[in-house]
């Protein structure tokens, strides 16, 4: 789910540019992305003038029936983008390199942890179902870890947009 949101805003991100502002290469402008770090252009919009916005740019994508498969999804999109505190911090993640550094180095050391104790729990004599029950389910508990990690090097960056989706989507 928070992979289909991240992936929805990205791509989305032409409705916060004017129609004569040229497109660069990349899928988000740089202006786009610094407009977001400091405010949320979107915030001066309502909820509801939101959710039409999304309706009428969705409408002709496979987004579109996902939304109005998930009508929560929808209202936690609208609420999410005119929210002056959620999308500033969001995207200003990237901009403390010294916290960036830190979780990379943080989410390598429990990469390389989490592989070593997979490969010393299921090695032996046992059948292969089993084997790969414990797979996975230590690879579960190595991603669960890895988000842990994520969450509390950038807890302040997250809070405002899991609050938003524990009001909207639960």
């Amino acid at each position: 789910m928070r992979y289909l949101l991240f992936l929805f805003l990205l791509c989305n991100f032409s409705w916060g540019q004017e129609g004569t502002q040229e497109r660069e290469s990349s899928l988000i402008s740089n202006n786009v992305l610094k407009d977001f770090k400091q405010s949320n252009p979107f915030a001066q919009m309502s909820p509801e003038d939101m959710r039409k916005l999304i309706q009428e740019k969705s409408k002709s994508s496979s987004l579109g029936s996902l939304i109005t498969k998930y009508p929560k999804l929808e209202d936690f999109l609208s609420h999410w983008y005119v929210d002056k505190e959620a999308v500033p911090k969001l995207f200003s993640i990237m901009d403390d390199s010294k916290k960036v550094k830190a979780f990379f180095i943080k989410f390598i050391i429990a990469f390389v942890i989490g592989l070593m104790i997979i490969h010393y729990l299921t090695r032996g004599e046992s059948s292969f179902v089993m084997k790969l029950i414990k797979k996975m389910s230590l690879n579960f508990v190595l991603m669960f870890c890895v988000w842990l990690i994520f969450y509390y090097s950038f807890r302040d960056n997250i809070d405002p947009t899991l609050d938003l989706m524990k009001t909207h989507l639960l």
